[in-house]
């Protein structure tokens, strides 16, 4: 590279210097979806809390204001939220993953737990019902159960959980604390846990034990083993077995229910029997629930056959239930009798309304058929199944009785301990086939994965879902009957490919969405929304805003296409495919005149705009794929530097490259600086990286800032040019996984990142040293203006002829 034939000399001490502006996260556009434990909670100030990336966002629904929580150093796997809503913990992935325990309001972080417990991930944490403890689920084969203390962070217990993946946790959910459970301080916390087989695993932790166990520690030998498996080391959990009998199915969610029906008993001895009165429900995978009581199945209950159920949430006294097929059904909490359903696809919806009279009147439970086994594996006898049902719930039995009626006993078990064969009835009229039972129904769109419901009453309930498409929607089931939903944050669904500025406007900008996406959202950074979405043919690989002279974006795809449309009405303008590889860049000149789009054919194709981008010419030349390349301010030369390290000039009317010219090598003044090589970026290069590790590079408008991305998820801030060797900067990670697009926008207000794998889209705020920075915002201007004006000059009096690559 050459320096400028006029360097100032202050310029190299500049760059050895911390950059005089920091960055905050601003607002995160994304939500993972693909989360096998549910990624969707609500607080007690009323904001939903999820996990994108890295971080952890405190979403206001009224506002749109965000919390950020950024403390983790890899992917955020699991996240819960205290009972009382103020505390979460969220585990991280990595060669080191832990649990942070901290403050939904202040953000503050009170204690990392489980540092050394964990191995590759925290699959899945959760509260006790008091608050008081965390359980917390390593992410490997054979999968450990931990128990801290939230007060002190200290490890209580362990239990390994059964091995092998047909064994592996997905949920685990503690019993809350109801009635005087506070007060008496209860000695035995239960939680438990479902995973990939038709089994669910209960457990018993106790206090007691724990102060025993210490007190025998404290009276005994001190050379405790430090690590885990030691048999006086820690207090181990009881573990109990419940089956389904069903061997084809998973449990895929789980929670705890609250029996209601002893509400006309005093109160006080209705508070002391609320312990024993929590039962769980499952929800499988063949569109069964699974009604649990001490490790034994009471009942199941056939809600849709084939469709998936992915969340339970109780609250309130009613049970709701995520399916995959894009609809939420509701249970009443004491009777789990079926309510209604709410359907996201409105096309759909008449098809569910004769599901829905069909399944009010037909029997729901299977009691004495689907009946599991005991604690102790062994079968339950019809009759003891009913007054198990009959004493948890205030059940009312179909097939020819009403309201409490018992089913006749000759199609219940024979008294003397045969073969039980009680009736079971399909949850639809008109009962499928068993292919069709066993074929999975998921909603392309609207299947939902997530779920949140804030309210303490049934008539103010709201709730939230995320699904498979990566939306959170949220409904009111009070107000137009469950009708309506509204779309609580746009996002991508797949990977996120590129970002672009837009050439005039400082608050907007667009991203392109990749493999399982394909869309194209355009947004503004001061309203902190999407205002526009299309879906796009293809896969999106790249794309450009083009001056205002030209009105319009072009996008390339990974089929060699190259796609224009028009930036206001979004419509296809027009369409190119020249090559049959991926196109990797393209950029309008500053003069709206011409389009440049490199590819990974090694080649730079050039068309000209007002003739309708018809080919201008083909430069050839690089010996690997292009990577970035940018317009000088007077239209006339690129700049490209490809994979192969190689940077490359060319004169853009002539198609021909430039050598040895140090009017453009040294002195040129570029529209902007994207490319990875040259003088003003040749010391961004961090401690061990190589020309593979930066994704993508961005200078500021006022020329004082560069900013780049790279493989290992990190954002640096630094001064430019950035000449010195590994110069200062300030290093940002908020992706979990390599960032593929950073860039200003117009003004140096903000910046914005998008990730690859974790699908997120990231703006930040830059604050500005106000001694440093005086005249920054008024400099950018000038400098726009002047561009702007030297654009408009160059498009009047500037004509390209049209030829073709051939």
């Amino acid at each position: 590279v050459c320096p400028p034939s006029k360097l100032d000399p202050t310029l190299i001490t500049r760059s050895g210097k911390m950059p005089n502006a920091t960055l905050t996260i601003d607002h995160v556009f994304g939500f993972r979806a693909e989360c096998p434990t549910n990624n969707l909670y609500t607080t007690a100030d009323g904001c939903l809390m999820f996990a994108v990336a890295a971080v952890i966002v405190v979403h206001d629904t009224e506002s749109s204001d965000q919390r950020i929580f950024a403390e983790h150093e890899d992917d955020v796997s699991s996240i819960t939220v205290s009972h009382i809503g103020r505390t979460a913990c969220s585990g991280q992935v990595g060669q080191k993953p832990y649990i942070l325990l901290w403050n939904v309001e202040t953000l503050e972080c009170y204690h990392k737990i489980g540092l050394g417990f964990f191995e590759q991930c925290v699959f899945c944490c959760a509260f006790s019902g008091d608050d008081s403890f965390i359980v917390g689920v390593s992410g490997t084969d054979s999968q450990y159960i931990g128990v801290w203390d939230t007060e002190s962070g200290e490890l209580l217990a362990e239990q390994q959980a059964p091995n092998g993946p047909k064994t592996a946790i997905r949920q685990i959910v503690c019993a809350p604390m109801t009635g005087s459970s506070m007060d008496n301080d209860y000695d035995t916390q239960e939680f438990v846990s479902v995973g990939n087989s038709s089994s669910a695993h209960f457990y018993r932790f106790c206090r007691s034990a724990v102060a025993a166990q210490r007190s025998v520690a404290q009276g005994g030998s001190s050379g405790a083993r430090a690590r885990r498996g030691a048999a006086t080391e820690r207090v181990p959990l009881d573990r109990r077995l419940g089956r389904t009998g069903q061997d084809n199915m998973l449990n895929l969610s789980v929670a705890y229910i609250n029996n209601h029906a002893a509400s006309h008993r005093d109160a006080s001895v209705a508070l002391r029997e609320d312990r024993n009165k929590m039962l769980v429900v499952t929800g499988g995978s063949n569109g069964n629930l699974y009604l649990w009581r001490d490790a034994v199945c009471l009942s199941t209950l056939s809600v849709d056959p084939g469709v998936q159920i992915h969340c339970l949430t109780y609250k309130a006294g009613t049970l709701w239930a995520g399916m995959s097929s894009g609809t939420i059904k509701k249970f009443d909490g004491a009777t789990l009798h079926f309510a209604k359903t709410l359907c996201i696809d409105p096309d759909q919806r008449t098809a569910e309304v004769m599901k829905d009279q069909a399944l009010e009147q037909q029997v729901r439970f299977d009691a004495a058929a689907r009946g599991g086994g005991d604690k102790h594996g062994k079968q339950v006898a019809a009759t003891g199944l009913l007054s198990c049902l009959e004493e948890a719930f205030d059940l009312r039995w179909g097939g020819g009785g009403t309201g409490n009626q018992r089913p006749n006993q000759s199609r219940g078990a024979s008294r003397g301990g045969g073969r039980e064969s009680a009736r079971s009835v399909s949850a639809v009229a008109g009962a499928p086939s068993r292919r069709a039972k066993n074929r999975i129904t998921t909603h392309p769109r609207y299947g939902v994965r997530h779920m949140a419901v804030m309210g303490n009453h049934e008539q103010s309930l709201q709730i939230f879902l995320g699904t498979v498409k990566g939306q959170i929607l949220s409904t009111t089931p009070s107000e137009s009957d469950g009708r309506v939903f509204n779309e609580v944050l746009k996002c991508h669904t797949g990977s996120v490919n590129a970002v672009c500025a837009h050439a005039a406007m400082g608050d907007v900008y667009v991203t392109l969405g990749g493999e399982g996406d394909k869309k194209l959202i355009v947004w503004s950074a001061e309203r902190k929304r999407a205002v526009k979405a299309v879906s796009l043919p293809g896969v999106g690989t790249c794309v450009t805003w083009g001056p205002s002279t030209v009105n319009a974006l072009a996008v390339g795809f990974d089929d060699g296409s190259l796609r224009v449309y028009a930036s206001t009405t979004f419509e296809e303008a027009a369409f190119r495919r020249d090559c049959q590889e991926q196109i990797s860049c393209v950029k309008y000149s500053p003069d709206g005149k011409m389009l440049a789009a490199g590819n990974n054919s090694n080649n730079i194709d050039l068309y000209s705009v007002d003739r309708g981008y018809r080919p201008h010419k083909r430069l050839v030349g690089h010996t690997s794929y292009i990577k970035a390349l940018d317009w000088s301010l007077d239209s006339a030369v690129i700049q490209s530097n490809c994979a192969a390290c190689e940077l490359l000039y060319w004169d853009a009317d002539k198609g021909k490259q430039v050598q040895s010219d140090p009017a453009i090598e040294a002195d040129g003044q570029w529209d902007t600086w994207t490319c990875s090589l040259g003088f003003p970026v040749m010391g961004i290069w961090q401690k061990n990286q190589d020309s593979t590790d930066i994704n993508s590079v961005c200078r500021s408008y006022g020329e004082r800032l560069v900013i780049t991305a790279d493989d290992e998820g990190f954002v640096r801030l630094m001064n430019s040019p950035a000449l010195v060797n590994q110069p200062p900067c300030l290093s940002y990670r908020a992706h979990g996984s390599h960032i593929t697009g950073v860039c200003f926008l117009i003004g140096d207000r903000y910046v914005v990142s998008t990730g690859g794998i974790d699908h997120a889209v990231i703006q930040w705020r830059v604050h500005r040293n106000e001694k440093f920075f005086k005249n920054v915002g008024r400099d950018v201007q000038e400098n726009y203006k002047a561009r702007a004006e030297t654009n408009r000059r160059m498009a009047r009096t500037r004509s390209y002829s049209s030829g073709s690559f051939d």
